[in-house]
């Protein structure tokens, strides 16, 4: 993907717009791009680049709109949901020096940080058991029915109008081969 020209997502300003999408939010263009944004910088990386421009090549005229999944969207904003305020806290902790992070620690605005929906510190993992909590498999779930209703129902072509601007801000995926040669897989429709 081309992740380097993506804009950068804060978590935090676009979590209502991924965790509780609507047609008449997804159909402003500013929101198309971040939602595309989205799926470049985090879904992507599910697959890896590799798998991707494989898959592009055996599938000439698809988009990765067409090989991404309703579930690899919910469970992407689990993940981030879970974590986004423990992945802050470090990188808040890495721009300070030691005496900063000390005295921030001891501040009013410091909370300590913890996953929101995984925790098992402490406990042995069970057969079958994925560690996640009812609560977190409650929100991947509500965020994938959310989703599902976009892609499926397609109301005033709102996931259409989603792959469409898919397809103009990527169209075409480059990758740098081991011996250092450029390649690009066209991925127009």
């Amino acid at each position: 993907m081309l992740a380097k020209e993506s804009p950068e997502i804060d978590y935090k300003e676009v979590r209502e717009l991924l965790v509780h999408p609507k047609s008449i939010m997804l159909m402003d263009e500013v929101n198309k791009m971040t939602i595309c944004a989205f799926v470049d910088k985090y879904i992507s990386k599910i697959y890896g680049i590799r798998k991707i421009n494989s898959w592009l090549i055996k599938k000439k005229g698809y988009t990765f709109f067409d090989l991404m999944t309703i579930s690899d969207i919910a469970y992407t904003v689990a993940v981030l949901e879970n974590s986004h305020e423990v992945w802050d806290e470090e990188y808040k902790k890495k721009r300070m020096s030691g005496v900063e992070w000390a005295q921030y620690r001891t501040s009013d605005d410091y909370t300590s940080s913890k996953p929101k929906f995984t925790d098992r510190k402490g406990r042995k993992r069970e057969y079958c058991d994925s560690g996640w909590s009812k609560e977190g498999t409650d929100f991947y779930n509500r965020v994938y029915q959310r989703w599902k209703v976009i892609a499926f129902k397609n109301n005033v072509r709102v996931w259409s109008s989603l792959e469409e601007e898919w397809a103009q801000l990527f169209p075409c995926i480059r990758t740098v081969t081991s011996n250092g040669c450029v390649i690009s897989v066209n991925n127009m429709h």
